[in-house]
């Protein structure tokens, strides 16, 4: 949904080829959900195969968005995984474990990496 305040998202939108777009975030302050409708814009028919970075859910003042988020990426977006990353809170972090684990979460920190092959 629009928001005046915050006029655009820093984002990466990468088709892997044989597994779709790689949406890479970095904090999305604009909605993680926002940044993958971007993505989804831009590259057309591809599916969203991985949602990689910050989902900015932290902190009680962004707690509240936490159960809508989790429903669009879940039942809108419809990654394979959800990786979120420094900024998403523990809270968030839980949410989407329930919603896309066991094998649509990857927990993102420092030094993780992810090899994203065709299948």
């Amino acid at each position: 949904m629009p928001d005046p305040l915050i006029l655009d998202e820093r984002l990466l939108a990468a088709h892997v080829r044989g597994r779709g777009v790689t949406v890479l975030s970095a904090c999305s302050h604009a909605g993680v959900v926002n940044a993958c409708l971007q993505a989804m814009d831009l590259v057309g028919d591809l599916p969203v195969d991985v949602v990689l970075g910050g989902y900015h859910l932290a902190g009680r003042s962004m707690e509240q968005r936490i159960e809508a988020t989790v429903r669009d990426l879940h039942d809108r977006i419809r990654p394979r995984i959800v990786a979120p990353g420094h900024c998403t809170g523990w809270r968030a972090r839980a949410a989407l474990a329930d919603a896309f684990a066991p094998g649509g979460y990857g927990p993102s920190v420092v030094g993780t990496r992810y090899r994203l092959t065709a299948e």
